[in-house]
């Protein structure tokens, strides 16, 4: 056995990530349509889906409901919403310009004076999203800076078929629930709630011009990668988590692998997390190292979500190596990001009744 196939050595930078997935010629399984971000929002769905600890009280802090003729609607506090839909509209024909290598894209990313309307300069006529410009976690970079850094550190040119999506992706993942003022775990969640508010008015005024709609597996997808994109933090370990192995997150935790010490820069090495995970696999094997029944119940739209699309899961730990290169505090956590992203893969394949197929460029 390989270990590691999209191993650490692998996920130093987002340039050195293969473009091939792992999971390949995995038959789709169609049942019923899912809905991975629940278009009714109701909150008690939301919880269940995602295992965050959301009480109503912390979700009401950042989407509304209010009842019309028994059917629910959102809304979000979100001021002067109409003016910021416009600035999004500017922002994403940039971002949704397939033609628009890397280099020439970088450009309109910072209000350096090099481009007119860069995208840093059209989130700051925004009430809203000019509160991305606070810094946080102790003086890292403020979530506008983050956003931009990730937005920066693209590399499509070599996939411009699929540049779209990562750009239009990456713009949303941190952007609503921080705007929103969520610094912490449910920030993904106030994310894909403005995504999702953002393509359904455009696309509803799109219907009405008659024009173009955005693509229905584009917007679900980048919801569900803004909703998702700390899976792997999530599944590592916590002292109140059961997801890994107890014996695996014991040995975690003897080397003080937990947010809070690698907050504070004491946290272990990526090499004494790689050895913990490198004698746990040869140990025991990658399908042991989380609790896939605990997974599967508490992430089910997700597990759904990859089970008929099979290529998410990869793009979402591809993602990761993204959103932590802007924080190098954070590449500690990339050695356990691989390791959970091939249990996850072979318990995917495993479950469609075929086999994880090694790809040479990951081994």
């Amino acid at each position: 056995m390989a270990l590691a196939p999209f191993g650490p050595e692998k996920l130093t930078s987002v340039g050195s990530v293969p473009v091939s997935r792992k999971v390949k010629d995995v038959p789709v399984v169609r049942g019923r349509e899912v809905q991975l971000f629940p278009r009714t929002l109701d909150p008690l769905v939301i919880d269940a889906a995602t295992d965050f600890a959301v009480t109503m009280e912390d979700y009401r802090m950042m989407v509304r409901f209010s009842t019309n003729g028994g059917k629910k609607e959102y809304s979000i506090d979100w001021p002067d919403m109409e003016k910021d839909m416009r600035l999004i509209t500017q922002i994403l024909e940039v971002l949704a310009d397939p033609d628009l290598d890397d280099s020439t894209f970088r450009q309109s990313i910072f209000a350096d004076g090099s481009f007119g309307d860069s995208i840093e300069s059209l989130l700051m006529q925004s009430e809203l999203f000019s509160r991305l410009k606070t810094e946080y976690n102790g003086g890292h970079f403020s979530p506008l800076r983050h956003i931009l850094e990730v937005l920066n550190k693209l590399e499509t040119d070599s996939e411009p078929e699929t540049r779209v999506f990562w750009r239009i992706s990456s713009f949303f993942h941190d952007l609503g629930g921080k705007a929103l003022n969520y610094q912490n775990r449910m920030h993904g969640m106030g994310s894909a709630v403005v995504a999702w508010a953002f393509f359904d008015h455009a696309n509803a005024v799109a219907e009405a011009e008659k024009r173009k709609k955005y693509d229905p597996e584009l917007v679900e997808t980048t919801i569900a990668l803004c909703l998702y994109h700390h899976l792997f933090e999530v599944l590592q370990v916590r002292e109140d988590d059961g997801y890994l192995h107890p014996e695996l997150n014991e040995a975690l935790l003897a080397i003080g692998y937990t947010n809070e010490l690698i907050k504070k820069g004491l946290g272990p090495t990526p090499d004494q997390v790689q050895e913990v995970f490198v004698n746990f696999v040869q140990a025991y094997g990658y399908q042991d190292l989380i609790d896939i029944n605990r997974f599967k119940k508490n992430f089910p739209e997700l597990w759904q979500f990859c089970l008929e699309n099979p290529d998410f899961l990869y793009d979402l730990a591809r993602f990761t190596v993204l959103d932590i290169s802007t924080n190098p505090a954070y590449e500690v956590f990339l050695t356990g990001n691989a390791f959970l992203y091939d249990c996850l893969a072979a318990q995917m394949a495993l479950e469609q009744g075929a086999q994880p197929v090694d790809n040479p460029e990951m081994n």
